[in-house]
């Protein structure tokens, strides 16, 4: 049987959070600690599999671990003496990493870690209860069993005969009506609940659980450790979720024509990332997540993402891999289908559905800043400045018309408004040498030892395509090519690709320069491509008074990502960026093409390319290059 993320931590979690005047929102900590308990357990398994190997090359004689663990392919077990503590896994470790990742109070360490505790002990109760009504349960790639029938049975007491009657208190003490106009009074019922949960723990039986935890979330954790301080990141786009994940690909009724995911790509690209070595340390997704805009779509989106494992609507018919990226991982930003609010005909709508289901910012632009957590401050950082660049269409209440639905499908914007506030934004960050930190909290950085990257759904650039020779003895069908099908083509794309430009491009690259922005990554075209982009105007010029202090950018580069899994696109991927410092990056695509509309096989590396920003562009870049702006 396999079980969510919430149905773990329950919903009465959140009322222990109000008690004690926690202002966040309780569904998204509750799925951050039990993701937390998740890596706990893959780090613990991780350790296991180490001492069995060390213990595999020890002298004879000498004491031995337990039994390892045979194959790789083969899942790892964990034993434990009491519920989530034990030899194989530390509860100690457990509520150490909860502090460190999961910040609930904003600077008061012993409500968090009360509430840690609190939140352990009811995640125990839960998984004592799942595990008295059958033999075991999964989630996320971890199968929790009985490590002793009778002790595991007899353990599931204390939630009925100690847990049960402090629940139904907590639940019955509800504020009157007058309440409203007093002051905020504490419910006493979730004090005594509280009381009552911490008491247990000295009372109750124990019970061992046995945990196996699938193989390929523990080898990306054996790998050999990097030979640098870098950073990796993982570039996903255009991933067109439907709310059934199984989905084999289709074009829907509702939006109509538009066109789906493939469950096939779903698990090649989740099989591809989790392969990865060493494991990516953020992800960024820059629009078209779901292909409808609804609110279910959203939900599978969040759970393919955050997920190490996946099951759909029905929990009992498919299991796959997920990209398994938490909260303090990920940027997910939306793309034009992501606005069309699963209406009857695709256009984009002002509709914030995308933010609601996937708790990110209203507000455009953000930045953000990322450097992994056991790294100091001296070391280099990642900035990203966000913008949403699709159109706000149906903001002015006007009736349908046909030129501006077929200018809201696909086209995109970002307004001068938003340019101004981006400067402003990146200015005023620099200045004070610290910003908001991918998840929450905050990160400190030197501004000269910083990428900064720009994301967004549309494209500010297009591909460049090398001019083709002409033959030297054109034959006749040649020549009746080039008089009759090159010009429809040729019209047929440029259609095309008017009617998804982006709107205002120049004054956008313009910004980015401003803000010193060395990278711009997007999606929207479904193939992948990269660019050097350049001013065509003097660089020399004088900056506007609200640009940072960084100085502006000579050149960028532009990428744009190829969609992760659309099933009629003639291939799928993804991109892996490995910094290895403020200067230097590695650029790696991934992907698999189609044949007679099913891929190849398995996502592979397709091509790598290595930057030195701190160098100057090489022939071949400056002979493609975009250039921007006025003469």
């Amino acid at each position: 049987m396999y079980v969510t993320n919430t149905d773990l931590l329950p919903p009465l979690f959140d009322q222990v959070l109000d008690y004690f005047e926690v202002k966040r929102s309780g569904t998204l900590f509750r799925e951050d600690i039990v993701k937390g308990i998740e890596n706990g357990i893959v780090h613990a398994a991780a350790m296991y599999c180490r001492a069995q190997t060390s213990n595999a090359l020890r002298p004879q004689g000498a004491p031995l671990g337990q039994t390892p663990v045979s194959g790789n392919l083969e899942p790892v077990s964990l034993r434990t003496e009491d519920r989530l503590s034990g030899s194989d896994l530390s509860r100690a470790a457990l509520v150490q990493q909860l502090q460190s990742n999961v910040e609930l109070t904003q600077g008061n360490p012993t409500i968090d870690t009360t509430l840690i505790e609190i939140a352990l002990l009811l995640i125990e109760a839960q998984i004592d209860l799942r595990l008295q009504g059958g033999a075991s349960f999964k989630i996320a790639g971890i199968e929790f069993s009985r490590g002793s029938d009778e002790k595991t049975a007899n353990g599931a007491d204390w939630c009925r005969s100690i847990l049960a009657p402090a629940m139904r208190g907590a639940a019955d003490d509800k504020p009157s009506v007058w309440s409203a106009f007093a002051k905020k009074r504490k419910p006493a019922g979730i004090r005594v609940l509280v009381d009552t949960i911490q008491l247990s723990a000295t009372l109750r039986t124990a019970a061992p659980y046995r945990i196996t935890v699938d193989r390929h979330l523990v080898e990306p954790l054996l790998a050999a450790p990097r030979a640098h301080d870098g950073i990796r990141l993982l570039h996903v786009s255009d991933l067109h979720l439907i709310a059934e994940l199984d989905e084999a690909g289709r074009k829907l009724v509702k939006p109509l024509l538009t066109p789906t995911h493939s469950f096939e790509a779903a698990r090649y690209v989740a099989s591809a990332v989790a392969s990865l070595q060493p494991r990516y340390d953020a992800l960024v997704a820059t629009g078209d997540l779901t292909t409808d805009g609804a609110r279910g779509s959203f939900e599978t989106v969040l759970q393919y993402v955050q997920s190490g494992s996946i099951t759909g609507a029905n929990p009992m018919r498919i299991a796959a891999y997920g990209l398994n990226a938490s909260r303090s991982q990920r940027i997910l930003l939306p793309g034009n289908h992501d606005r069309y609010a699963k209406q009857d005909f695709p256009g984009q709508r002002l509709d914030f559905t995308c933010e609601e289901v996937l708790q990110t910012p209203r507000l455009y632009p953000y930045l953000l800043g990322y450097r992994p957590h056991d790294r100091g401050d001296d070391s280099f950082a990642l900035l990203f400045l966000v913008f949403d660049s699709n159109l706000q269409a149906g903001r002015d209440g006007s009736r349908f018309n046909a030129k501006a639905w077929l200018r809201a499908l696909a086209k995109g914007d970002v307004k001068d408004a938003e340019l101004t506030e981006a400067r402003r934004l990146m200015k005023a960050t620099v200045e004070a040498g610290e910003v908001e930190r991918i998840g929450g909290g905050t990160l400190k950085f030197d501004p000269l030892k910083t990428i900064r990257i720009a994301l967004l759904h549309h494209h500010p650039v297009t591909k460049f395509v090398l001019p083709q020779p002409a033959s030297a003895a054109p034959t006749l069908g040649e020549r009746l090519k080039a008089l009759v099908f090159d010009p429809v083509e040729k019209y047929t794309a440029e259609k095309t690709a008017a009617n998804m430009a982006m709107e205002n491009s120049d004054a956008f690259l313009e910004c980015c320069s401003d803000c010193g922005v060395q990278l711009i990554l997007f999606g929207h075209q479904h193939y992948p491509y990269q660019r050097l982009v350049t001013r065509l105007s003097d660089p020399g010029s004088a900056a506007p008074a609200t640009a940072p202090m960084v100085g502006r950018s000579e050149h960028m580069r532009a990428f744009c990502c190829p969609t992760a899994l659309q099933y009629d696109a003639p291939a799928n991927g993804f991109y892996v960026f490995d910094f290895l410092s403020e200067n230097q990056f590695e650029w790696t695509m991934y992907g698999s093409h189609r044949v007679g509309g099913q891929l190849a096989g398995p996502m592979k590396q397709l091509q790598q390319r290595s930057f030195d920003l701190s160098a100057e562009p090489t022939p071949e870049e400056l002979d493609q290059q975009y250039r921007f702006g006025a003469v």
